[in-house]
């Protein structure tokens, strides 16, 4: 799931499409008290900012609600009755209510932004594209839109574009390693589905992106395995090892590290240090019903280094 944005508003287009029919009668998903005699939609939005801050979701969005209904044209009230919507998880009254804010300020950035994470959400990785690219034309800088995009990409197997979205977000952010990271693993899916003779170019891109992301974030325990799996694939023993063993430093339950360590330590003919590594991933694995396809394995091994 991609973050919400809450960030400043920066300048946008108004991505419109069918939630502009969804969003008619928003104010009536619920049934509303009378209006307050002398109270205003200010009173009513900073009402529900502040129920916000404590947590009162339900009342926060009543608050909105009749702010919106006191007074329709208050953008800032139909965003916030989105983050809430989406808090819920209903994302079709969330889509409604920043179509409602882009009606009334088509660059409001901040509803547009928050627009494509919903679509996203609702499986509507088209439309979600297409209101990611609306940021990015007002916005080029926009690295999560970028990397939210690339991650969209990437699932649609358009890996040149993805690869491409994710160069962005790291020329748009030098200093953010998930950009780096991910254009990592874009390079890397590339490489393996690649012709021999482009392999090596591409793992060493791949293997770059991943250094820089552990430049940018040294505790980056994700970095350092993917960058060992590239490393195994180079034929970069060595390398493979510290890697992985900068990665189990970081998270010593990092059950797929230890996973890939035991083995690489048995092909380096470091016995001792493989039979404590599958016995450290034993021990973490039992505890994890996503790790039991590979209990087997580590268990067969582990007797065979053991010679019983």
């Amino acid at each position: 799931m991609s973050v919400r944005s809450s960030s400043p508003a920066r300048a946008g287009l108004f991505a419109g499409g069918s939630a502009a029919l969804i969003a008619l009668g928003l104010v009536a998903f619920v049934a509303l008290p009378a209006l307050a005699q002398g109270k205003k939609a200010e009173d009513y939005y900073n009402d529900g900012r502040g129920k916000m801050e404590a947590g009162k979701n339900d009342s926060a969005l009543e608050s909105f609600q009749l702010c919106v209904k006191s007074r329709p044209d208050f953008k800032e009230c139909w965003y916030n009755i989105g983050v809430l919507h989406g808090r819920k998880r209903d994302y079709k009254k969330e889509i409604a209510a920043y179509t409602e804010a882009l009606k009334l300020d088509p660059k409001y950035v901040r509803a547009l932004y928050n627009l494509a994470v919903a679509y996203e959400d609702d499986g509507q990785a088209d439309l979600a594209l297409a209101t990611y690219d609306k940021v990015l034309e007002i916005d080029p800088k926009a690295e999560d839109a970028l990397i939210n995009r690339g991650m969209l990409l990437l699932a649609k197997g358009r890996l040149d574009d993805a690869i491409a979205s994710f160069r962005r977000a790291t020329e748009a952010k030098p200093e953010y390693a998930d950009a780096w990271f991910n254009l990592g693993e874009a390079l890397g899916l590339k490489a393996d589905k690649a012709p021999e003779a482009d392999k090596a170019a591409l793992y060493k891109q791949a293997m770059d992106a991943y250094r820089k992301a552990i430049e940018k974030r040294p505790n980056y325990p994700k970095a350092f395995y993917n960058l060992g799996v590239l490393l195994g694939r180079t034929k970069d023993l060595d390398g493979e090892i510290a890697s992985y063993e900068k990665a189990v430093a970081i998270r010593p339950d990092y059950t797929q590290a230890l996973y890939n360590l035991a083995f690489a330590y048995a092909e380096k003919g470091d016995k001792a240090k493989a039979v404590a590594t599958w016995e450290a991933f034993i021990r973490f694995a039992e505890k994890l019903p996503s790790e039991a396809q590979y209990l087997a394995t580590a268990r067969e091994e582990l007797k065979r280094l053991r010679g019983r």
